[in-house]
């Protein structure tokens, strides 16, 4: 029997959690990475997005999407497309171009158990899939300024006309005692 070099106290280490696809279900998930990856047959790219889950008996698992933009076929690039609005409107975030924006942010995520499959001979075991998102309820997303193409700055508020016998605000600070601006320590 090989000697570890160390006495090793199992007491003292909580075990390792299994691996086992999650039950199908919503969860509060962060976003955490993103990357473009090559499709296995090498002829496409796909997003792929990692996501673990913040709170709940599953907290800390991690789930993946993968959204296959880059695809030769139309319909599995709009399925994608449809996938990425779905995370992004969730996110709060309507224009995107950088998908490190999305990092950060809590959704929930719809993960759906798939059982084992067969084809083409070959067995695949059970595995989880992300079949849309949703903003969490009641929460409201950190906003990060995100930029849309061609944004037009909205219209300055109109002038308010003061109240009658409000002192009008000259953009002069007064002079003497108390003339530093509000936000410096006072003098005594």
């Amino acid at each position: 029997m090989p000697y570890l070099g160390f006495d090793f106290d199992a007491s003292q280490v909580e075990p390792r959690e299994s691996f086992d696809p999650l039950p199908t279900g919503w969860y509060p998930v962060l976003v955490e990475d993103s990357s473009i990856k090559k499709t296995k047959d090498g002829q496409g790219q796909y997003l792929e997005l990692v996501a673990s889950v913040v709170d709940g008996p599953h907290k800390g698992r991690k789930i993946w999407d993968r959204m296959n933009l880059w695809h030769a076929s139309n319909q599995t690039r709009e399925i994608a497309q449809k996938q990425l609005s779905s995370l992004a409107r969730a996110a709060g975030i309507m224009h995107l171009n950088d998908s490190s924006a999305l990092h950060g942010r809590i959704v929930q995520a719809k993960v759906v158990y798939v059982d084992e499959q067969t084809r083409e001979g070959r067995t695949y075991p059970p595995k989880n899939e992300v079949k849309g998102y949703q903003a969490m309820p009641g929460a409201t997303q950190p906003q990060r300024p995100v930029a849309a193409p061609h944004a037009v700055p909205p219209a300055p508020p109109p002038p308010v006309a003061p109240a009658p016998g409000a002192q009008v605000a000259t953009g002069k600070l007064p002079v003497g005692r108390g003339s530093a601006p509000p936000w410096a320590p006072q003098q005594a």
